[in-house]
């Protein structure tokens, strides 16, 4: 989801801004420094900074430089200097040492001429760019289950175009993770079937500053659709419908984005977002929100834009960006590509184009390089056709398309590397996920080459991209026991592969009840089951559950892996620790009470639509198309459905006879059995 305005009341005359046919434009007042304070004994919890946030920053920074002046609040003088000339403060950015604020177009002079003030510029400004429209490629048939644990329902085609099923089965979820989001609200996260296993850590609604991120008083009805959209395929769990790339996850999720369409959006909100989720201690942020109107192309050279700067400076603090390239198409003139938007121009992130669920580059898609020569983007994934929660209900979903709905998807493949490689620095996963793409060759010079300006480095490989960094085990072992004449042992099994031979001896189990201060080991022994190690405790007595342990892997001619890193144990007892029971026990997919026809999508459409239907049995039904004088121009389904979510394309927009049909408005019906049910369609051409 993209964002446009163009430039309206503020024009550059030599080098200075002058407002015209206003009286205010909100600009950034940015200050030479932060006034007489000194980060030395600072406390980073009165900074906003949690240990969480120091731990992540430990991993690339020396011991000495967790904080630096960066980390210093804005001046609350110069902050009230500027508000005696009536300027109102709207936010304020320590990373930019600033505050955006409405400023009296008769103080303009005043704020400028105020000795500790820099430099003021706008304060950036976009429309929301509507997703594309574009028609969803017919389905493959797909049983939508994996084992027996979990059922993906048509979120499978995205789960496996990452190559992230290998990681499910052995267990990696993304557990101990966290991970951030930006965007327009969550609508019904709290009671979405999709959303509401989610663990969300923290909320913030930077619009109406409160707490609650889903649609709220003065809010439009469109809002916080896309995020919730966007958060369950990064996280979303609903057994037999949707499986998100990193369900395990934590997340802290940011409201910054206004809706509809002619609202327009600011930058300050989304730096104040990202400020935010730092001090939070998130490891991960996924965000695709853009800015490319206020800039031109010379100016997506990784150090213009007020974005990338933010963007650059998460990087530094240890935090992996994964953002939308943008839906500006492949061409910004014939020949030319750079169609990118910032902060998909910046250094060390991630910025993410969109494919076909099989490989092909969208035509929306933004391609790289950036003004100053480096490729973009780092890789693409399945944007197009993308199943997810329908924010407007309790338990619907529909396909969206866009970059935006490529890069959660990424984000939820970085979360699950990093929750397999918990010592893993953010450039090294970004290496990890460049290194180890898929490759899809159309046979033109668009791909005569890798890394390209449309593909980036290629389509991500979840599983490649975790086995490249050392062997990859459970996010937390299984745990059963057995009593046998009154004697417990527990059974530990975890599940683990490594792209080469073990070292002798491992993997091992180290454990001792929590009175204890001594571990004993044991090897964790392979199992008849593929990837499965297993090893035993034995207990006297009465069942017992107050051990705890950590296991040690390593490759022949790899390190010694902990897991968990650090201190940390795992809880050894048939409990929540186990992976099995982090959500309800799996079951198979449970049809409604009655038939239910959803919304068709997209709609409008230009050439294709799809139809989502849900049945309580499986029994012969009819879905077909009517035109507005009630006259059948096409039957697209009459047979017997399955139980639960069918899906219907019309791929052509054809009538019976393979006959074109005219824009205009169209009725689905669904006659069952039960009962017939309707929807309205819009075709335009």
């Amino acid at each position: 989801m993209m964002f446009r305005r163009s430039l309206t009341a503020v024009l550059c005359v030599c080098g200075m801004w002058r407002l015209e046919a206003q009286t205010s434009e909100r600009l950034w007042i940015v200050f030479r420094n932060k006034g007489a304070v000194s980060i030395a004994g600072a406390d980073p919890r009165s900074l906003g900074i949690s240990d969480r946030a120091l731990q992540r920053r430990a991993k690339v920074l020396p011991a000495d430089r967790l904080l630096t002046d960066i980390d210093l609040p804005v001046s609350e003088s110069y902050i009230h200097e500027a508000t005696l000339l009536g300027v109102r403060v709207r936010s304020v950015s320590r990373w930019l040492n600033a505050v955006s604020a409405d400023v009296p177009a008769a103080s303009l002079a005043s704020i400028r001429s105020l000795p500790f003030v820099r430099e003021v510029r706008p304060v950036m400004t976009m429309r929301r760019k509507p997703e594309p429209m574009i028609s969803t490629p017919a389905f493959r048939s797909l049983d939508g289950t994996s084992g027996a644990a979990v059922s993906y329902g048509f979120s499978l085609t995205q789960i496996r175009s990452l190559n992230v099923l290998p990681l499910h089965d052995l267990g990696v979820i993304g557990q101990g993770v966290l991970v951030g989001m930006l965007d327009d609200g969550y609508n019904n996260y709290r009671v979405h079937a999709a959303l509401k296993n989610i663990r969300v850590v923290a909320a913030y609604d930077f619009i109406q500053r409160d707490s609650s991120v889903s649609i709220g008083p003065g809010d439009s009805v469109e809002q916080g659709y896309h995020g919730a959209a966007t958060l369950s395929t990064l996280a979303g769990y609903h057994n037999g419908s949707l499986i998100g790339t990193a369900y395990g996850a934590s997340v802290a999720l940011g409201k910054t984005e206004v809706v509809p369409t002619e609202t327009r959006f600011e930058e300050d909100l989304y730096v104040e977002g990202l400020e935010w989720l730092e001090g939070l201690g998130v490891d991960i942020i996924s965000t695709s929100l853009g800015y490319i109107d206020w800039y031109s192309y010379d100016s997506l050279d990784g150090m213009t834009a007020t974005t990338t700067k933010a963007a650059r400076t998460l990087a530094s603090r240890g935090v992996l960006l994964v953002t939308a390239m943008g839906n500006e198409g492949n061409f910004r003139a014939p020949g030319l590509t750079g169609t990118l938007i910032a902060p998909a121009d910046a250094d060390s992130i991630i910025s993410v184009g969109a494919t076909l669920s099989d490989g092909p580059l969208t035509s929306y898609s933004s391609t790289g390089p950036t003004f100053d020569g480096r490729m973009k983007p780092e890789v693409v994934a399945q944007g197009t056709g993308v199943y997810a929660a329908n924010g407007a209900t309790v338990a619907s979903y529909y396909f969206g398309s866009g970059t935006s709905f490529a890069t959660p998807l990424t984000a939820g493949a970085a979360a699950l590397i990093l929750s397999a490689h918990p010592e893993a620095t953010p450039m090294q996963i970004r290496a990890a996920l460049m290194n180890t793409t898929t490759r899809y060759y159309d046979g033109t010079w668009k791909t005569a080459m890798y890394p390209n300006p449309f593909y980036g480095w290629g389509m991500v490989n979840a599983y490649a991209a975790a086995l490249s960094l050392g062997p990859v085990m459970s996010n937390t072992p299984l745990v059963g026991y057995f009593v046998i004449q009154g004697d417990t042992t527990l059974y530990v099994s975890i599940r683990m592969a490594s792209a080469t031979p073990l070292a002798s001896g491992q993997p091992q189990l180290f454990y001792r009840r929590r009175t204890d201060s001594v571990f004993t080991s044991v090897q964790l022994a392979p199992q008849s089951s593929p990837q499965l190690y297993a090893a035993s405790i034995p207990v006297m007595g009465e069942a017992d559950t107050s051990f705890e342990g950590y296991v040690t892997i390593a490759a022949e001619s790899g390190p010694v892996l902990r897991r968990p890193t650090g201190t940390a144990l795992f809880a050894l007892s048939p409990s929540s620790d186990s992976v099995l029971s982090l959500f309800p026990p799996p079951a198979l997919p449970k049809g409604p009470s009655a038939y239910v026809l959803d919304a068709n999508y997209p709609n409008p459409f230009n050439a294709g639509t799809n139809f989502i239907f849900h049945a309580p049995a499986p029994e012969y039904v009819e879905l077909a198309v009517f035109n507005v004088l009630g006259e059948r121009v096409r039957t697209l389904f009459s047979g017997k459905c399955r139980l639960g979510d069918n899906l219907v394309t019309w791929s052509d927009a054809r009538d019976d006879a393979g006959q074109s049909l005219p824009s205009g408005v169209y009725f689905s019906r669904l006659s069952t059995p039960r009962g017939i049910k309707a929807g309205r369609l819009l075709l335009l051409k």
